[in-house]
């Protein structure tokens, strides 16, 4: 195989599972790509993720391994990008270049051309200047696009609940390019997490099933819960028909053993009577053999 072929292929791994990495058709942004090859099948970055057992993590980047280092670590340095990244960007990818105290403003003319502060990653927010480990992570720092520090934010539980978004596709685009994407669906997983809990805990509320149920219809996951229903109904079904089965049969068992149970007792007292019997023609020749029975019949 020549350089070229090397670079059009690569060795991917996941857990214990191996698979091939088709550059060409490692596309932006790469999670629902049919780039990865197994047993000469094509599938995609999150489904090798699942089959490799790492579901748990939640991130294909961090799950999915090249040279032993997580596509996250490559990315992020440089060393890895999506095929042809600059010419068929999708926008629903981080960006390509960490945003830091200091970077080259020229890369975030995009974001603020649309207002927007551009934001210090959590990840990095704490890892500048002095290395006291006791500053309060409620604050999140903001720089505006003049990079003058906007202020710290009031802890979440004290903002105001009517903010709202006008523009879901432009603001959600500029979440992701100022690298905050992951850390926004990290909240709102702790968010269903701490319901989950709520419920767990206190029971289930009339206004925590509609959360739920608004969640599930945004996600498009009705649809699968019916198919999961589906599935545990039938699993119920065949544990119950089977258990129907070993119940008859158990019952079968036991009118058999009922039945030789009879027999053995018939046969018991067949004995038993079979042994009077010799018991009592033995004694009755004992008596005819006697002396005393002989003159007796003589008498007579």
């Amino acid at each position: 195989m020549s350089d070229d072929d090397d670079l059009k292929t690569l060795t991917v791994t996941c857990g214990s599972l191996t698979g091939t990495l088709i550059m060409e058709k490692f596309l932006c942004p790469g999670i629902h790509q049919f780039c990865i090859e197994i047993n000469g099948q094509l599938t995609t970055p999150k489904e090798f993720m699942v089959m490799g057992d790492k579901e748990k993590l939640k991130d294909w980047k961090s799950a999915v391994r090249l040279g032993g280092q997580p596509f996250r670590k490559l990315m992020d340095s440089g060393q890895l990008d999506f095929y042809q990244h600059v010419e068929s960007c999708t926008g629903r990818c981080a960006a390509k270049t960490s945003m830091r105290p200091g970077a080259d403003a020229g890369s975030e003319s995009a974001i603020c051309s649309m207002g927007l502060p551009t934001m210090v990653p959590l990840t990095h927010a704490y890892d500048q200047g002095s290395d006291d480990s006791s500053v309060d992570s409620s604050i999140i720092q903001a720089r505006g696009s003049n990079g003058v520090l906007a202020g710290s934010l009031p802890h979440p539980e004290n903002l105001d609940t009517d903010f709202d978004i006008e523009n879901p596709l432009l603001f959600w685009e500029g979440i992701i390019n100022v690298r905050l994407f992951e850390d926004f669906v990290s909240e709102m997983k702790q968010a269903l997490d701490k319901l989950q809990s709520d419920v767990t805990s206190n029971g289930l509320q009339e206004e925590d099933a509609q959360k739920l149920t608004n969640v599930a219809k945004e996600l498009k996951q009705m649809g699968k819960f019916y198919w999961l229903l589906s599935m545990q109904k039938g699993a119920a079904e065949v544990n119950e028909d089977t258990l129907r089965k070993e119940i008859e049969e158990l019952e079968k068992q036991k009118e058999d053993k009922r039945s030789r149970q009879e027999e053995l007792k018939r046969k018991r007292e067949s004995f038993h009577q079979l042994l009077d019997m010799g018991r009592y023609a033995k004694s009755a020749r004992s008596i005819s053999s006697s002396p005393g029975s002989s003159s007796l019949d003589e008498k007579r």
